[in-house]
C-alpha cells in the first residue's frame, strides 16, 4: 500500500517535494503487526487490512524552509514527540522538523530513536536529521543514526536501502516500552495540551500555538519557542517533585508503580510543597481515565490536580 496524501495536503507542493516515498514508523510495545514490503524503488508498509492507513505519515507543514515552496513534516517525529509514551521507540527515515519544533524533542527521553537518512537525499536534505541527531545528543536521549551513501536509480539518494532492514528490525525487536518512568519530562504547545504518561499540563500562560497546518504563521511566541514545560519525578517514596514553565496547573494520574497509596503522598512544585495528604484510588478513575487513553499498558486510578502558585 502507498501512502494516501489527501488531495487537499499535497495542493501546491511542486515536483521538488516528493511524497511518493517517504515513510515513518513508530514501534509499539506489541510487536509490528503487517508485512514490511519492499519493492524496487523504495521500502512500502503494508498493513492488515486496505483500510489501515498503514504508512500515512506525511503532514502538509506550509512553507517553513524560507525557499518559498510548501514543505512536508514527517508522522514519526510529531506523533511521535506529542504521544511518546505510548511507544516502545521511533523510526523517522530521511525525516526533519523545523527548527521551532525542536524543543520538543525533550519529550523523547524515554523513547529511543532510529533515524535512517542518505547523505545524497535529494528531496529531505540529510542536514536535517544530523540537526536532530545533535539535538539529541545534547539532551542525553538513546538514539542510532545511520546514514548511507547509496543512490537508487529512480528516487535517487531518497530512498531506504533494503541492507537496512535487518538491523532496523532487529531493533524494533529489542527495543520495550517503559510504561511507568520515575522521571517525565513533557513539552507542549497550547494545541496539544494531552495527557503525557503520568502527567497532563491543564492550563498554561500565553505559549506557541499550531493548527492543524502545523506552522502557519510565525508569531512571536512561535519564533522564540515558548511552550509549556513539566519535569515530573518520584524522588522519593511517595514523594514527587515537579519543575514547570509557563503552567499553570498540572495534573498527575497515579498508580502503585507510582506510589503507596496506603501512605500520605507529597508533591513539591517549584521548590514549594504543594500537596501533603492521602490519595484515594478509586475503579471509577481507573475506568474513565482507561476509556480516555484506550492502552491497557497506561492504567491509572487516581489523579491530583495542583495548581502552580508561583514559578521561578
Amino acid at each position: 500500500m502507498r501512502y494516501p496524501v489527501p488531495e487537499a495536503d499535497a495542493a501546491g507542493l511542486d515536483d521538488e517535494t516528493v511524497l511518493e516515498d517517504l515513510s515513518a514508523v513508530g514501534a509499539h510495545e506489541e510487536p509490528v503487526a503487517g508485512v514490511v514490503d519492499l519493492s524496487a524503488s523504495a521500502l512500502k508498509w503494508t498493513g492488515e487490512s486496505e483500510d489501515d492507513w498503514s504508512g500515512f505519515s506525511i503532514a502538509a507543514g506550509g512553507e517553513l524552509t524560507g525557499d518559498g515552496r510548501p514543505d512536508v513534516i514527517i508522522g514519526a517525529y510529531l506523533i511521535g514527540v506529542h504521544h511518546a509514551p505510548e511507544f516502545a521507540g521511533l523510526a523517522p527515515m530521511a525525516a526533519g522538523l523545523d527548527d521551532v519544533l525542536l524543543p520538543l524533542l525533550e519529550n523523547l527521553r524515554h523513547t529511543p530513536v532510529y533515524i535512517i537518512h542518505g547523505a545524497r537525499d535529494q528531496v529531505m536534505p540529510v542536514q536535517m536529521s544530523r540537526t536532530i541527531v545533535d539535538v539529541l545528543g545534547e539532551l542525553g536521549i538513546a538514539y542510532v543514526y545511520r546514514e548511507h551513501e547509496r543512490v537508487h536509480p529512480q528516487a535517487g539518494g531518497h530512498f531506504f536501502p533494503r541492507e537496512e532492514l535487518p538491523d532496523l528490525v532487529a531493533w524494533f525487536a529489542a527495543t520495550k516500552r517503559t510504561p511507568y518512568p520515575a522521571r517525565l519530562t513533557c513539552v507542549r504547545d497550547a494545541s496539544h495540551l494531552l495527557p503525557f504518561g503520568w502527567t497532563r499540563i491543564d492550563a498554561t500562560d500565553r505559549i506557541a500555538a499550531f493548527s492543524e497546518q502545523l506552522i502557519d504563521r510565525r508569531d512571536e511566541d512561535v519564533v522564540n519557542r515558548r511552550y509549556a514545560r513539566i519535569e515530573a519525578q518520584i524522588a522519593a517514596p511517595n514523594r514527587i517533585e515537579v519543575r514547570t514553565r509557563h503552567v499553570r496547573r498540572y495534573t498527575l494520574s497515579l498508580n502503585g508503580s507510582l506510589v503507596d497509596f496506603r501512605k500520605p503522598v507529597t508533591v513539591v512544585t517549584n521548590g514549594q510543597v504543594s500537596y501533603e495528604g492521602p490519595v484515594a484510588a478509586s475503579v471509577e478513575t481507573l475506568l474513565r481515565d482507561a476509556r480516555h487513553r484506550q492502552d491497557r499498558y497506561l492504567l491509572f486510578p487516581a489523579k491530583l490536580t495542583i495548581a502552580v502558585e508561583q514559578e521561578p
